[in-house]
């Protein structure tokens, strides 16, 4: 997909199974991690520390306190889109 759209950012929005599936092809990655527990039984996949590196970070007070993350791609660490 991203081959035939060269330049382009291309953003996934899950579910849980679709950011699975889009993990080994992301080179970056937005998230945003909630300081509140609240019920449910699917979540973001593990961020594999091999892989990426978190080069963005901000911390955000407030009613629900919450950090938003940048990871990118560790250099050397080739994606899915490599292999092809």
């Amino acid at each position: 997909m991203a081959s035939e759209l060269p330049g382009s950012e291309i953003i996934i929005g899950g579910g849980q199974e679709i950011y699975e599936l889009f993990l080994p092809l992301a080179e970056r990655i937005h998230l945003t991690v909630l300081d509140t527990v609240f019920g449910g039984d699917r979540f973001f996949p593990f961020v594999p520390e091999d892989e990426f590196s978190i080069c963005a970070e901000e911390r955000v007070e407030g009613a629900i306190p919450y950090t938003r993350r940048i990871y990118e791609r560790s250099s050397g660490f080739p994606n899915s889109r490599d292999k092809v």
